[in-house]
């Protein structure tokens, strides 16, 4: 490719993070029964509702919203695929450079809920502060959620950045390669990792969607113009008629229905990808420009939704439909986010500005 950038990943980066907070909204609101229905096969819960067909629909399409971090991921291997594609300095440095794009945000967010944590008066466990640091909190299942439930994905995304490398490599000589490995980390690794440490979300529980994501990258390096074609728009209703058949399973009550379906949406996020990549180039001018800005949000997004949920909403009583809440809960999500990026960087610049000063 001639430029690094392709627009594509930020409108599955900003469609991620939505289905991600629109998750986390709908999970709080059903008093965090999404993840025991979800365990126990019975999320057809929430489509067999008494509201109407749309409205339970809406639901259970929500319901599935942990998917947006596969998404996410798969994006994270395209992105860092393409970079590497334009920079030949050395992994250790390639790594390093995507790490700090990472940790000051992080750390300065993991402050942040120190410091509220201190107003308030609260006893602090300050290793669990110290595991969160390092970002190694999915080798302890005590501290994996306990400070903020998002930032599991902190160790699990700094893992396959540092696998990135080898994953790469092998991608160039075989395509299949990495993804077969994958597979074999995801079937027998992961149950050893999550036996051996008593719980966890280590990366072989993405390690497929990111090693997908890296082969889409190499696709997009080899053939940029690939996602050009309108054919592609024709796999859409692939889409609703899987989800149309998982509903006459969950109707039907057949046994692991959301077992086996749950693994077949996971499996279509890789198309979900490509369809996305496809309607990407049909976007110009301020609708780019407004898809590029919520991007450069979106991992701020991540750490930081699930605040207002745990400090703001559950403090107050809103009498409003849920898909308005939602909306509003998206809007507000962002908004944040954009605030707390602009404060970063005027600290940012402020502190570079008295750095130059003392050193005159």
């Amino acid at each position: 490719m001639e430029k690094k950038y392709f627009l594509g990943l930020d409108v599955v980066k900003v469609l991620a993070i939505a289905w991600i907070c629109l998750f986390h909204i709908f999970n709080y609101r059903t008093d965090w029964a999404i993840g025991v229905l979800s365990g126990s096969e019975h999320i057809s819960y929430f489509f067999n509702g008494t509201e109407g067909f749309w409205a339970s629909f809406l639901k259970s399409f929500i319901s599935f919203g942990s998917l947006g971090v596969n998404l996410f991921i798969i994006a994270s291997g395209v992105g860092l695929t393409l970079s590497r594609n334009h920079d030949r300095t050395k992994f250790f440095q390639f790594i390093k450079k995507r790490l700090l794009r990472i940790f000051p945000l992080y750390w300065a967010i993991l402050a942040f809920y120190l410091l509220i944590e201190i107003i308030k008066n609260h006893p602090i466990n300050y290793i669990d502060y110290a595991v969160h640091f390092l970002a190694i909190q999915n080798f302890f299942p005590q501290y994996l959620l306990s400070i903020a439930a998002p930032f599991w994905f902190i160790s699990t995304i700094i893992q396959l950045y540092i696998l990135f490398p080898f994953l790469y490599a092998l991608s160039k000589r075989h395509w299949v390669v990495p993804i077969i490995l994958a597979i074999l980390f995801k079937i027998f690794v992961a149950p050893q990792l999550i036996a051996f440490f008593g719980g966890g979300r280590f990366f072989t529980e993405y390690i497929i969607d990111f090693t997908v994501g890296i082969t889409l990258g190499n696709i997009l390096v080899a053939r940029p113009q690939i996602f050009n074609s309108k054919k592609w728009l024709l796999l859409i209703p692939i889409f609703p008629i899987t989800f149309a058949i998982w509903a006459f399973v969950t109707f039907n009550s057949y046994e692991y229905s959301n077992a086996v379906f749950r693994l077949t949406f996971q499996l279509l996020t890789m198309l979900f990808c490509i369809i996305t990549f496809t309607l990407s180039t049909f976007f110009s001018g301020k609708i780019a420009s407004f898809i590029k800005l919520l991007s450069t949000l979106s991992f701020t997004v991540f750490l930081t939704h699930y605040f207002l949920i745990t400090e703001i909403i559950r403090r107050f009583s809103f009498r409003i439909p849920f898909p308005l809440e939602a909306v509003i809960f998206v809007i507000a999500s962002f908004s944040l986010a954009y605030l707390i990026n602009r404060a970063i960087k005027i600290l940012l610049d402020f502190t570079a500005r008295i750095i130059k000063i003392a050193s005159v």
